[in-house]
């Protein structure tokens, strides 16, 4: 005999039920007893979740006479041999 607790149905207005049951369970048809709570599940209530607190720091910008290559980045020196830049 297997004991199922702890699980959910979700009845339909045709009097169906459709139950999640363990993976291990082989099919095939079974004797079943099923008790049933008479008050439905309701849907847990979220509450709202405050913003979030974030830091931020004052950030200087570079120096006005910094000046940067696409190769000093990169490092992109046109070093592929066969004279392309690609």
């Amino acid at each position: 005999m297997i004991r199922i607790e702890k699980t959910t149905g979700t009845a339909t207005a045709n009097g169906e039920m459709t139950v999640i049951l363990p993976a291990d369970l082989p099919p095939g048809e079974y004797k079943v007893a099923v008790v049933i709570d008479e008050t439905p599940l309701q849907p847990k209530q979220q509450t709202p979740k405050p913003p979030l607190k974030l830091k931020s720091w004052k950030w200087e910008n570079w120096p006005a006479d910094c000046r940067f290559s696409r190769a000093d980045i990169y490092g992109d020196y046109n070093d592929y041999g066969d004279g392309s830049s690609r």
